[in-house]
Order: structure tokens, then sequence, then C-alpha cells
């Protein structure tokens, strides 16, 4: 099998942090000083992605990949652009993608995470170049950041750099408007956080304040409410006694049902303990309001959560004026 690619050193797999590559000849150089190189001799067209984000990612900068996987899973919990996937070969899991579709497909790159992937590195890079991104490294604090350089490195492995630097531009535009919006409900520096609900379990995910669900919040001129420090995957799992704490901060919570679990269900009566729920701050998400994707995710989680808290605000002025 052919490759349009080059190692500068053996086994080349880029674990990606938010380096930017850089131009190499006539070919395109992706660097990273502590890991190594990698070459493409062109940009990439026929991508294999094992990531939702990077499957958001490709779908927003009009690069739909070859392969993708797991398309199901994408479109119940992401689903942006997910009718462009119809084209797309469904490659396993995302944890054990299927090795044989992969060199089916005769991709000239592969994308995929390090903390994932990197047992089968060498054996994806047996079939294309691979590109292993570093979605969750130790020295990113902010996720919202760290996901803006992956979009430039994205783009520029598929020759698409102007279409990235447009989607960021969107994003900011939607933050400033949104923003502009609270401000003037006067929502400016309210208190909020943002988790959702796990499957199966009486406990929540709480976002920290590196999550880039975070960071959009705080964008967005609101005081990030959850003040337990930082972690590596920017949540950290909660009962509700947790979310009591924090008062009556409003809530914005992506969970599987379509009834608010604070409304009804097994927990209801327990969520009466939690401030936030007798206020009527607490806002429910679609499920497809992705927390961990890439930056159309963001931007659609800015205007959601602006909605809701807005919604949430007409709903109490209306509960006042009724009394």
């Amino acid at each position: 099998m052919k490759h349009r690619w080059k190692a500068f050193c053996s086994g080349a797999v880029l674990l990606l942090c938010a380096s930017l590559p850089t131009r190499a000849g006539d070919g395109i150089a992706i660097d990273d000083h502590a890991v190594g190189a990698l070459r493409l001799d062109a940009p990439a067209t026929r991508v294999v992605s094992l990531v939702h984000a990077v499957t958001e990612t490709l779908l927003a900068l009009d690069v739909p990949p070859a392969g993708v996987a797991a398309p199901a899973e994408y479109r119940r919990y992401n689903g942006i652009r997910a009718d462009v996937l119809e084209s797309a070969t469904p490659v396993g899991r995302r944890q054990e993608p299927s090795l044989e579709r992969i060199a089916a497909l005769e991709p000239d790159l592969i994308v995929g995470a390090g903390f994932r992937h990197g047992g089968i590195r060498e054996r994806l890079a047996e079939i294309a170049p691979t590109l292993l991104l570093r979605f969750y490294p130790d020295d990113a604090p902010d996720r919202l950041t760290h996901m803006r350089a992956i979009t430039r490195t994205l783009a520029r492995s598929v020759g698409r750099e102007q279409a990235a630097e447009n989607l960021l531009d969107e994003l900011d535009a939607t933050l400033a408007e949104q923003r502009r919006r609270l401000r003037e409900a006067g929502l400016a520096d309210a208190r909020v956080f943002a988790s959702s609900t796990l499957p199966g379990a009486p406990r929540y995910r709480v976002f920290t304040r590196n999550a880039m669900a975070a960071r959009v919040l705080n964008r967005l001129g609101l005081r990030y409410a959850w003040r337990g420090e930082p972690a590596l995957y920017g949540f950290t799992t909660v009962g509700l006694k947790d979310l009591a704490g924090m008062g009556e901060a409003h809530g914005l919570v992506v969970a599987q049902m379509e009834t608010p679990p604070w409304e009804a269900g097994p927990r209801a009566a327990a969520w009466r303990a939690v401030p936030a729920a007798r206020a009527g701050r607490m806002h429910l998400l679609p499920r497809d309001t992705a927390l961990f994707g890439g930056m159309r995710s963001a931007q659609r989680f800015a205007r959601r959560a602006a909605g809701a808290l807005l919604k949430g605000q007409d709903a109490q002025r209306s509960r006042s004026e009724d009394k």
C-alpha cells in the first residue's frame, strides 16, 4: 500500500499537545517537541476518525471522514452534521476499532486519541500515517483553548486552515452575542455550573473549572459555581449532597431523559434537598449537548445555556407576578 508520508523518526505517531504544525518543504510537518514529528506530503483527503470530537471537527471543516468509529453513538450524543456521515464507513468502537476495516479504506490519515489508542498506535501506523491527539495533557488547564489549538492542527493536516479560522471566529461571535443577551437580561455574573446524569446511578458528573463547558460559561460573563479542584478529564462525580452545596446557583444538566429528574422519577423527592431545584434554577439540556466535543459543540452549548437561563428567568418572573 502506498503511503503519502515520511516519518522523521521511527514509528512516527504524534501525541499532539497544543503546538501547531509547520510547513516543511512542499509537505506538511506536524511537530511536537516532547514526542516526535509526522510529515504528510500533501493534505490528507481520506481520513479515518476514531474520536467524536475529531469527527465533528472534520465535518465542520467540510472534510467528511472516510471512516468513523461508533457513528450511531455520534449521532445520538453529538449529531452535528450527522447526515453527512451516511457515506462514511463504520470502523468499530472507539476503544476497539477494527484494523481490518480501517485498512480496507486505504486512508491517508488516521486520527485518534493518545489516552485511548496509544496501545495500538504502532499497528495503526502500519496502515497509514497516524495522528494521536493529546486531548487531556496535564499542562492544559483551559480545555476550550486547547480544543481551539487542536482544531487548527486538524485543519492544517487536511488543508483547511482558513475554514478553521472562520469556525473559531463564528464561535467567538456566538459567545459575544450570548454574553450580550445575558447581560441585558440582568444575568451578568450569575453563578452557574454544568453537569450531566450518569445512567443507572444516583450520581452526577459535575464539570470542573478547567472543562470546556466551564470556560464557555465564563466567556458568557457567568461565574462558575463549582469550586472543586480542576480534574484531568474536566469533571468529577458527585451526589446530590454536593450539588446542594452550591446553593441556588443555576444548574445546567445534560440528561438522557426528556423529563427533568428533579420533577419526576425515583430521585425527584431527593432533589428537594437541592436549593437550586427548589428555586427553579435547574435547567435540562438535550442529550446531544456534547460537552466533550469540538468548536461547533461549544457554540451550541453556549446558545443552549444562554437560552435555558433566559427561559428560566422569564418563568421565575411569571411565577412572581402570579403571586
